[in-house]
């Protein structure tokens, strides 16, 4: 028997199962296993949807985060033969072709398939690891949608006439559609709770000269005036080089300022 172990149940690993079962499922020889700490696949294009939801009772929330990023991975594998196990990775020894779980477990492999996926660079940023909101896992999206949550219940409570200001580092998809959906949520917000649009501004911030620099330019204006009229405002040639607990700091090639932020939501 011939064993074939992949690690981590992300798009690479779901995929690298999926497509050797298709090319390997009449091969009685051929033995796949896929091994992920989680019973489910994280559909993480579609975090966004989870940190910004705004039409949605409270209670609801669980259900919805599961129907719209994480997929079931029996429902991946159904009818496929793929072996799945749901367990902590503790060590892997390549010389000798086996891991161990955090269970315990030796499995044993003649082929090895890693794909973990990533953690979240900083850049060595001073201060972004320390108060600024990751975005890359259910958690932190759940923790963006709490916090909106909080800061605007704290404003109508305290009645206070302060600019919340919140900021998104990183102007690539990710950053682009947080910022836009982020607009839409608050807009929302501002509108059933009859709070003036002047007390939120949204600003997304850039390195590089434009946001979304891998698509054409006739599409990137179309997605600029459209995220811009959801109270977000653009900001290029912008490198972070330092965050705080209410400001970050930008360097520019003529000075470097200081923009002080309140409420601020950070994404790498």
């Amino acid at each position: 028997m011939t064993n074939i172990l992949i690690l981590g149940a992300g798009f690479g690993g779901i995929n690298a199962a999926l497509k050797l079962e298709e090319k390997l499922k009449n091969n009685p020889d051929i033995k796949i296993t896929l091994i992920d700490r989680n019973n489910f696949h994280l559909f993480t294009p579609s975090l966004y949807e989870v940190a910004t939801v705004y039409d949605l009772i409270e209670n609801s929330f669980n259900q919805y985060l599961r129907g719209s990023v994480a997929v079931p991975i029996g429902e991946i594998l159904k009818n496929k033969k793929i072996n799945f196990i749901q367990s902590e990775i503790k060590e892997i020894k390549l010389k000798e072709k086996y891991i161990l779980t955090g269970g315990g477990a030796r499995l044993g492999f003649d082929y090895l398939v890693i794909a973990l996926g990533g953690e979240t660079e900083f850049y060595e940023i001073p201060g972004v690891r320390d108060y600024a909101f990751n975005f890359k896992s259910a958690d932190d999206a759940i923790g963006i949608y709490k916090k909106i949550r909080e800061i605007y219940r704290n404003y109508q409570k305290e009645k206070n006439n302060k600019t919340i200001k919140i900021a998104v580092i990183g102007g690539g998809f990710t950053g682009v559609e947080l910022a836009a959906e982020l607009g839409c949520c608050i807009s929302n917000i501002i509108k059933n709770h009859k709070l003036s649009k002047s007390c939120t501004s949204i600003e997304l911030f850039e390195a590089g000269p434009t946001i979304l620099p891998a698509i054409n330019e006739k599409a990137r204006k179309i997605i600029e005036k459209k995220i811009e009229e959801e109270i977000v405002r653009i900001r290029v040639n912008s490198p972070v080089s330092e965050v705080g607990p209410d400001f970050i700091k930008i360097n520019s090639d003529s000075a470097t300022s200081r923009k002080r932020l309140g409420g601020t939501f950070d994404e790498q």
